[in-house]
């Protein structure tokens, strides 16, 4: 938890994360059970892969994922491959509503695999964000692009 005010609208959000089955997951949400989330990824759904905070634009290894600011949870589903590690990229979240995060734990959705790393940046902080993507491949041996 934190102050109200300290995340802001326009964030990115950069995370390293392996799935080890196919069942749906929520990278992130507000609180435990409430409906604001970003990083639903489900085969087959329709959904916006966000709610609550804004229309992000997405990447999966440094590949914008098609769908602009509205990707599918079934779009980012077919990117987050089982068994590897993905960096997935939130760009320009709206997150100035947060006073909390959970990883995991979104009512039935949990995260299946593991959670290497999360960076939030503000907006435009291109250098910082390419630096923490090479070194968040590095790390985790994720081939970029």
């Amino acid at each position: 938890a934190f102050a109200a005010g300290t995340l802001i609208d326009g964030m990115d959000c950069m995370i390293a994360v392996r799935r080890d089955s196919a069942a749906g997951l929520v990278l992130v949400y507000k609180t435990a059970g409430s409906t604001p989330y970003f990083g639903f990824a489900s085969a087959g759904s329709p959904a916006n892969n966000s709610a609550g905070a804004g229309s992000p634009t997405l990447l999966v290894d440094g590949i914008q994922l098609t769908g602009g600011g509205s990707v599918t949870a079934g779009t980012l589903d077919a990117a987050l491959t089982s068994g590897v590690w993905h960096i997935v990229e939130f760009r320009s979240l709206d997150l100035s509503a947060w006073t909390a995060l959970g990883v995991g734990g979104f009512t039935s959705l949990m995260l299946n695999g593991a959670l290497g790393e999360i960076q939030l940046f503000a907006s435009g902080q291109d250098a910082n964000r390419d630096l923490a993507r090479a070194q968040m491949a590095a790390y985790f041996g994720v081939t970029l692009p």
